[in-house]
This record gives C-alpha cells, sequence and structure tokens, in this order.
C-alpha cells in the first residue's frame, strides 16, 4: 500500500504518509468488523500488528521536516527502531506460542492413538 501512495503523491511526503494512515485506519476498521480469521487469537494479532503499523506512520511524520530540530529527528528514529523490535519479538513469541500449542496438542493426540491400540 506505501508503494501504491509514494508512486501516485510523488509531490508530498505529507501526503504520502497521510494517504497511508488514512488507508491503515480502513484495514484496520475492516479488521476489527470482517475478523477475517478462524482463530481470535490470529486475529488480535494482526489488528496489534495493524495497530503498531499506525504508530509507525505518525513516528514516519516526526522524522520530516514537519519536526524542525534533527537531534529530535533522530530521538523519535530511535523510538521508531524499537517500536520495530518489539513488534518482531511480540510477534515471534505469538509465533512460538501457536508453535509449542500444536506440538501439545500433536503428542496428546498421539498418546491416546497408542492407548487405543495397546
Amino acid at each position: 500500500m506505501f508503494g501504491l501512495t509514494v508512486s501516485f503523491m510523488k509531490t508530498s511526503v505529507y501526503y504520502q504518509l497521510g494517504l497511508t494512515a488514512v488507508a491503515s485506519m480502513v484495514l484496520l476498521g475492516w479488521n476489527v468488523r470482517v475478523m477475517p480469521f478462524q482463530s481470535t487469537f490470529l486475529n488480535v494479532v494482526y489488528i496489534v500488528n495493524e495497530l503498531f503499523f499506525f504508530q509507525l506512520v505518525y513516528l514516519s511524520l516526526l522524522m520530516t521536516p514537519f519536526v524542525p530540530e534533527v537531534e529530535d529527528r533522530y530521538t523519535f528514529g530511535y523510538l521508531y527502531l524499537g517500536v520495530v523490535a518489539f513488534n518482531i519479538v511480540m510477534n515471534f513469541s505469538a509465533l512460538m506460542w501457536l508453535l509449542v500449542k500444536e506440538i501439545q496438542k500433536y503428542m496428546k493426540k498421539r498418546k491416546y492413538e497408542k492407548a487405543v491400540v495397546a
């Protein structure tokens, strides 16, 4: 989506980020309304990821000439990196949790099958 806004709105970074923010809000609203995944957990992860993206769009705006002080822009850049790192850790943790649940379910099924055969 961001690539489309960059290609069509070449004149101003403010328009690009604004359009991306609006698209993110629309996508977030659609996801909350429709809940496209069968698992509630995956829907929540998707909503949280979209909220992180929405936050990152606004942090991107704060790294433009909209903020006149260069030192403040650097601070927002480090904050941006921290938010991205936290989002990656959160998604990796969610993935590991799902993996452990699937392994537990497989082991329980295997134990049950062995008990039935014996």
